[in-house]
């Protein structure tokens, strides 16, 4: 018996991988169009993002955040200081608004004592004028002092002096121009008080700051009183009556006589 020939083998094995060699180039028509898509996918989300980011697109966005970090690393800050320095704006105000922040004035948020009727006068600029006599019911609070000032003659001796409430401790300052005078924290041992004694040396205005020893807000009182010269009354001029004319006797006399 004859063995079959090898070539109806093979033509069968070949007749058998006909249909898988005639579909490869469908196969690879769909490859092609299935990533043609996601390219076109990948296009639209491109645009997409260039939309978003503006004109500039991804090198606008990269040029802000050089710009950023240079701005950032231009001023270290010191391990030894790690709060910077401020940046202080000064803003001018208007003559209106200065006043209108001049004439309100509100007290600390802190604070329980509200403002004096002498307020603002927390600088010698706008110190509040003042005579002799007593002034009571004042108020100092926070960090501020107080300024008044007193228009003197030469000569004149006079006694600046503070009374205290509660917690309250002042601190008495005279000024003549930018020269100090007087200074005094406490009349004694147990009073927080202040008073100096002091002779104006020429006419003008004196500078009287009262000012906190202690950080506890309160009142106090302020009196000023003139020692010397004091006034010394007016002499009043009495008239002095004239005498009356008498008659004399050798008058009569005569009289009867020529009668």
């Amino acid at each position: 018996m004859k063995r079959p020939k090898q070539k109806c083998r093979t033509r069968r094995r070949v007749s058998h991988r006909l249909p898988w060699l005639g579909m490869m180039p469908l196969m690879r028509q769909r490859r092609l169009d299935r990533q043609g898509k996601e390219a076109m996918k990948g296009m639209k989300r491109r645009d997409k993002r260039q939309r978003t980011l503006g004109p500039w697109g991804l090198s606008g966005l990269a040029v802000c955040l050089l710009v950023l970090l240079a701005a950032l690393t231009s001023q270290p800050v010191s391990s030894s200081n790690p709060n910077p320095t401020a940046v202080v704006i000064d803003l001018t105000l208007s003559a209106t608004a200065t006043q209108a922040s001049a004439a309100t004035v509100t007290p600390p948020p802190d604070s329980l004592f509200p403002p004096d009727r002498f307020a603002p006068n927390q600088t010698r600029e706008t110190a509040a004028e003042i005579g002799l006599g007593h002034e009571p019911d004042l108020t100092l609070t926070g960090s501020q002092p107080d300024w008044f000032r007193l228009y003197l003659k030469a000569g004149q001796l006079v006694q600046v002096e503070t009374a205290v409430y509660g917690q309250t401790d002042t601190v008495l300052t005279i000024y003549r121009d930018e020269q100090l005078l007087a200074h005094n924290d406490d009349r004694g041992p147990v009073d927080l008080g202040s008073a100096v004694i002091i002779q104006a040396p020429a006419d003008g205005w004196y500078h009287i700051r009262v000012s906190k020893a202690t950080a506890a807000d309160g009142r106090y009182d302020l009196t000023i009183s003139l020692i010397a010269p004091t006034a010394t009354p007016t002499p009043t001029i009495t008239a002095t009556p004239s005498p009356t004319a008498t008659a004399s006797p050798w008058a009569l006399v005569k009289t009867r006589a020529i009668g």
